[in-house]
């Protein structure tokens, strides 16, 4: 349940309706984006809690391979991260 709470609090909606065919495919495109939100909106332990709890849950896409390594970062190394000009 606490899957549904954070993507409602990015902004996403229910789930319910959604054909289970596309039901993974559509979860894993919500999580890509609500990684990206959290981190742009400087919610670490959002961020956090999304790579590992989503990390068998969802379909693995190149960009949540590319930041589920910053997982385990702390807030100082995630606010590098997010502030760097090179990212």
């Amino acid at each position: 349940m606490q899957v549904f709470e954070d993507f409602y609090l990015f902004g996403f909606f229910d789930l319910a309706n959604v054909p289970q065919s596309d039901y993974k495919t559509l979860l894993s495109m919500y999580r890509d984006i609500a990684l990206l939100k959290s981190l742009y909106w400087r919610m670490f332990d959002h961020f956090r809690w999304l790579v590992s709890a989503t990390a068998h849950s969802c379909q693995h896409t190149s960009l949540s391979d590319c930041l589920s390594k910053y997982g385990g970062f702390s807030d100082v190394q995630l606010l590098e991260l997010v502030t760097d000009s090179e990212n």
